[in-house]
């Protein structure tokens, strides 16, 4: 039965035009000839006196956002910046990461253990408990390293 079908599809297939199937859907009598960009291909428009305003002012927002960025990746990539970030090489600053990456760990946690679990308290909130708590040990001993 299935070599029936599957012969009778053939022979099917065989008897309709290739041309049916390799058809253009797209209708290239209305195109005009040339390259089109997507500010000509809806005509000219002429902006009015505060459309024209306004996409100065976003222009230059714009690019006061971009120097803003790039201030910022200069500092980051300076040496001022590199001591002010800390790390987990300064004996200091490592438990402050540890303070962060413990809470965000515990909240995450604890909220995917509550939506896992509706009725009660998970495995996964425990940890996240655990991790909040390790996270909260943390930031105790890195307030006492640093000011203390």
């Amino acid at each position: 039965m299935k070599h029936r079908i599957c012969f009778a599809a053939l022979i099917w297939l065989s008897v309709i035009p290739s041309d049916s199937f390799a058809h253009s859907y797209l209708n290239l009598e209305d195109q005009q000839t040339g390259c089109r960009s997507m500010y000509t291909s809806c005509g000219h428009i002429d902006l009015t006196d505060t459309q024209t305003h306004s996409l100065v002012t976003a222009d230059k927002k714009q690019l006061r956002v971009q120097r803003r960025l790039l201030k910022l990746q200069h500092l980051l990539t300076s040496e001022k910046g590199m001591s002010m970030m800390g790390g987990l090489d300064d004996s200091v600053d490592k438990f402050f990461w540890f303070w962060l990456i413990g809470w965000g760990a515990g909240f995450l946690m604890i909220l995917i253990g509550s939506a896992i679990v509706t009725g009660g308290f998970g495995i996964l909130s425990i940890l996240g408990v655990l991790f909040a708590l390790g996270g909260t040990l943390s930031l105790i001993a890195w307030l006492v390293k640093k000011f203390g």
